[in-house]
């Protein structure tokens, strides 16, 4: 899977997330959670910690 359809499928899960669960706490637990699982499941794990990477920076 190509980084940039990582990024996409994220950004969406972020926005389904949001304004599912109004609440950061139970956003937080579900969401997050769930949708690191996607990136591992749908990527390359070295692509899943280049964006981690990224991210922490």
């Amino acid at each position: 899977m190509k980084l940039q359809t990582v990024i996409a499928s994220a950004k969406q899960m972020h926005s389904i997330c949001s304004l599912s669960f109004k609440s950061k706490q139970i956003y937080d637990l579900l969401c997050a959670k769930q949708s690191m699982q996607n990136w591992i499941a749908a990527s390359d794990l070295p692509v899943f910690l280049a964006m981690t990477r990224q991210k922490g920076n």
